[in-house]
C-alpha cells in the first residue's frame, strides 16, 4: 500500500513538474502565506516563493530548494530520506561543503539536526542511480516544512538545500 501511495505521489509529482518546466513556472510545495522573501546564496536559482519551503528550478538538472527553520526548532529531528526504486543508488550528503555521509544503498534516513546551526547551511545530496529511468525521491522532513524533490531520467543526482536557521 505504501509502494502504491509512493508511486501515486511520484507519478503526480513528475506530471506536475513538467507542466511547470513547460510553461516556464515555479513550483510553491509550501501553501503558507508569503510574509517575506528567503534570501539564498546558490548559483542559478530562478525565483524564490516564500518564507517557509521553496522549489526552485535551475538551468541545469539539479534540484535546488529554500527553507528556513526556527532557531528554537533547530535541535527537533530535521529528517533527510532517500529512497529509490532502482537497482543502485550511491552518493555523499555534503553539509557546507564537507561530506557528512556516504551511502549505497536505495533507503537511507538522515537527521541533520546536529549540523544545523544559526545562520544558513548548503545542504547537497549528490549521486549517481540505475538504471537511469529509476525514481529517486529525496524528502526532507523539517519542523512543519516537508519538501519532496524527485530526480528521474538522467542516472544522476544533485540536490541542494539552503537551510536557513533564523
Amino acid at each position: 500500500m505504501r509502494t502504491l501511495l509512493l508511486y501515486t505521489c511520484a507519478v503526480v509529482l513528475t506530471i506536475s513538474i513538467a507542466a511547470v518546466i513547460t510553461n516556464n513556472l515555479s513550483v510553491d510545495l509550501d501553501s503558507s502565506p508569503v510574509s517575506k522573501p528567503v534570501s539564498v546564496d546558490i548559483p542559478n536559482l530562478t525565483r524564490f516563493a516564500n518564507q517557509n519551503s521553496n522549489s526552485i528550478s535551475g538551468s541545469n538538472s539539479s534540484q535546488k530548494t529554500a527553507i528556513t527553520i526556527k532557531a528554537e526548532n533547530m535541535n527537533q529531528p530535521h529528517v533527510l530520506v532517500i529512497n529509490s526504486n532502482g537497482s543502485k543508488l550511491e552518493g555523499e550528503i555534503i553539509m557546507n561543503s564537507k561530506v557528512i555521509q556516504k551511502f549505497d544503498n536505495n533507503n537511507l534516513e538522515v537527521n541533520l539536526s546536529p549540523y544545523l546551526s544559526k545562520g544558513q547551511q548548503i545542504l547537497e545530496v549528490r549521486g549517481k542511480y540505475e538504471p537511469a529511468s529509476s525514481i529517486v525521491n529525496l524528502e526532507l522532513n523539517s519542523s512543519g516544512n516537508n519538501t519532496i524533490q524527485q530526480s528521474s531520467g538522467t542516472g544522476k543526482l544533485d540536490y541542494q538545500v539552503a537551510l536557513n536557521v533564523q
